[in-house]
């Protein structure tokens, strides 16, 4: 049997899909990312910044859970424990919450993320002007 959905309903269960799948996808590439860019740009973080990468980190996989989470919910709602045959009435406080979840950690994840490289940028500019002043080279520089 099938389940008369309202179209406006099911549209708006599929935007909140499409987001939440859209922010676990960047959340996992800008993780990607910082990886890459901490590995082959910085080398090694300036003890300063591992805050921030510690934090974007843990905020990006907080991110990517709550997304899971939110699908998981959704996928509740439209296929409840008693059958296909529940109306859908609207979507559960539980999606929402989890929704706002994603959105709030990402969004923090994207500033850490920020910081970090700036900071991590301005310690190694730093650190190529001392080696410049003494005579050395950049390549000769002890970044950390």
């Amino acid at each position: 049997m099938m389940l008369a959905v309202d179209p406006q309903l099911e549209l708006g269960f599929q935007f909140v899909q499409d987001l939440a799948k859209q922010l676990i996808t960047l959340s996992t590439g800008v993780l990607a990312l910082s990886i890459t860019f901490t590995k082959d740009i910085v080398r090694e973080v300036p003890h300063g910044a591992v805050k921030w990468l510690k934090s974007a980190w843990a905020l990006l996989l907080g991110s990517i859970l709550a997304g899971i989470c939110e699908l998981s919910a959704l996928a509740g709602a439209l296929v409840p424990p008693g059958g296909i045959s529940s109306a859908i009435k609207e979507v559960p406080g539980s999606a929402r919450m989890f929704g706002g979840m994603q959105l709030l950690t990402f969004a923090g994840a994207i500033l850490c993320v920020i910081l970090y490289g700036f900071s991590a940028l301005q310690h190694q500019k730093q650190n190529a002007v001392a080696v410049d002043r003494i005579g050395g080279s950049v390549a000769d520089a002890d970044v950390r």
